[in-house]
């Protein structure tokens, strides 16, 4: 598990990269002294499940690298902070359940890469209204572009 006290004294770390770490669980109070981390790579880890609260304090984060885990599902309001993102990467997640409300706070996302089918798709589909200029990288963009146009 990684929580905010490892990084005690690294306030002005811009870029973190912990991919392929075997990381499991990461705590809500994560990023409490990485404030002014703009890029950030948790890639190729064992991350099963992305919770509210989990980037609380992640105000400046521009990047965010969650491909290639074991995420299921991303819990409501998991990327409320995120007001500064502009490239989400969930590629290669199982992901089941995506609540509509995770992504509702991303104002200056700009590209968003998922490529596994996702189950619940009336949550796609408000995220994809949502964001409407959003670009998708995805297997199932045809399925996103059959209802954004509507």
């Amino acid at each position: 598990m990684i929580s905010g006290d490892m990084f005690e004294g690294l306030s002005n770390l811009k870029e973190l990269n912990l991919c392929y770490n075997q990381i499991e669980h990461i705590g809500t109070n994560f990023m409490e002294n990485l404030l002014n981390v703009e890029i950030l790579d948790l890639s190729n880890n064992k991350i099963v499940k992305i919770e509210s609260g989990m980037f609380s304090k992640s105000n400046n984060l521009q990047f965010l690298d969650l491909s290639e885990n074991q995420i299921s599902e991303i819990e409501p309001n998991s990327f409320k902070a995120l007001c500064k993102l502009k490239k989400l990467d969930l590629k290669s997640n199982p992901l089941s359940q995506i609540h509509a409300t995770s992504f509702k706070s991303l104002k200056a996302i700009c590209k968003v890469d998922i490529n596994k089918k996702i189950n619940d798709h009336d949550d796609i589909l408000s995220f994809s209204i949502f964001r409407p200029n959003l670009e998708y990288t995805s297997d199932w963009d045809e399925f996103l572009q059959q209802f954004s146009s509507k």
